[in-house]
């Protein structure tokens, strides 16, 4: 699988698209909570899933709150 994706799961490619013909500007923020389950050597747990999003989100709410004040900033 590797020799073909880095990720592989759900994304916003339709979004995107319909977004570009539409003259919107748009952009995509993904988080990845399991890498690959199924295709490893160990069945992923409920409980394993749930602790990897809750980490995943800690970062990405602290990412944001650390970027978003400097986007609003961009252009004044």
């Amino acid at each position: 699988m590797a020799a073909h994706a880095d990720v592989v799961g759900m994304t916003v490619g339709a979004e995107c698209v319909v977004a570009g013909e539409l003259g919107l500007s748009y952009a995509a923020l993904c988080m990845v909570d399991n890498l690959a389950n199924g295709l490893g050597p160990d069945k992923l747990s409920i409980a394993e899933l749930e602790r990897d999003r809750a980490a995943n989100a800690a970062l990405l709410r602290d990412g944001l709150e650390a970027v978003l004040p400097r986007l609003g900033a961009v252009g004044r």
